[in-house]
């Protein structure tokens, strides 16, 4: 029981430092705390790995596992084509967090409910702190150490999902009212991000969560869209420069009129190599292609 216990807690710490340093060293780009940052996820791996080896518990479908190899086989291409450093970089980070998020992921089958609920509070606090901190210091749009606000309101999509379903999902009426203030927090720190996509992303969330309470109680589609519509209202009251900067008022953002050109240029690269694609570099380095004039 003893060892058990020390094993949660073991894995508990590992994944909450993960979470804490992410943000850290200019998204864990630093030499320091991208060591650090990658020592984690060979830790949380190899942790995952040996107690699904004592417990004799880990088993892989045969269709994940075909899918796993195809996408292994189709992110090889690189080696056909190594156009840059950072397309093996790419390769090497996706596969590495691949791996640890499917170890993990089997280990937490065998995990109590309990657990896996302290977990998630225990990210969402880690989140909070980093998204309080960017508040108070005042500077918009909040980056929180991340070089890119976008970033860094992606970061907090993380909290908000977790927060949300809370909300709508939990019997305790004390959880509830506490997911729901962290909602509200996380979606109010995602509109001073001023990042457009996340905003959108939090919004789908909200619609696939409340579609999904809609199949426990009875509520009608008009009453969805309005609180979608209300969702959508409060982020444009909290953020102008939001609104600004979807409606691109005045012409500020070039990229804007890139992306069209971006999107092309991509498809048609992904129609020269269909199945084994052109190494990952060619995708890293497509959008530097343009240069917007400013």
């Amino acid at each position: 029981m003893s060892a058990m216990l020390e094993s949660f807690a073991m894995l508990t710490f590992l994944v909450a430092a993960l979470v804490a340093i992410s943000a850290m060293g200019r998204e864990a780009t630093h030499p320091v705390v991208l060591f650090l940052y990658r020592s984690l996820l060979f830790a949380i791996a190899l942790w995952c790995a040996r107690d699904l080896h004592k417990n004799r518990s880990f088993s892989v479908s045969p269709g994940f596992l075909g899918l796993g190899t195809l996408a292994c086989l189709l992110m090889m291409s690189f080696l056909r084509n190594p156009s840059t450093f950072e397309g093996f970089y790419l390769w090497y980070q996706f596969v590495l967090f691949a791996v640890m998020f499917v170890l993990l992921a089997a280990q937490m089958r065998s995990q109590s409910f309990d657990w896996k609920h302290r977990l998630l509070w225990l990210v969402v606090a880690i989140q909070s702190v980093y998204l309080i901190a960017a508040l108070i210091i005042g500077r918009r749009p909040i980056t929180a150490g991340f070089v890119n606000p976008n970033y860094f309101a992606s970061f907090l999509l993380v909290g908000f999902s977790i927060c949300l379903s809370m909300a709508l999902f939990r019997t305790e009426r004390v959880q509830r009212a506490f997911g729901l203030a962290g909602a509200v927090l996380f979606y109010y720190g995602i509109t001073q991000a001023w990042s457009r996509g996340a905003t959108i992303a939090a919004l789908a969330v909200t619609a696939f969560a409340i579609l999904r309470y809609a199949g426990r109680f009875s509520i009608s589609r008009r009453r969805m869209a309005t609180i979608l519509a209300g969702l959508a209202m409060a982020g444009a009251l909290a953020s102008p420069a939001l609104v600004r900067k979807f409606t691109d008022a005045g012409n500020n953002d070039p990229y804007n009129y890139m992306r069209p050109k971006i999107w092309a240029e991509a498809a048609r690269l992904i129609a020269k190599n269909p199945v084994f694609g052109a190494g990952l570099g060619q995708f890293f380095h497509l959008s530097h292609r343009y240069a917007p004039a400013l």
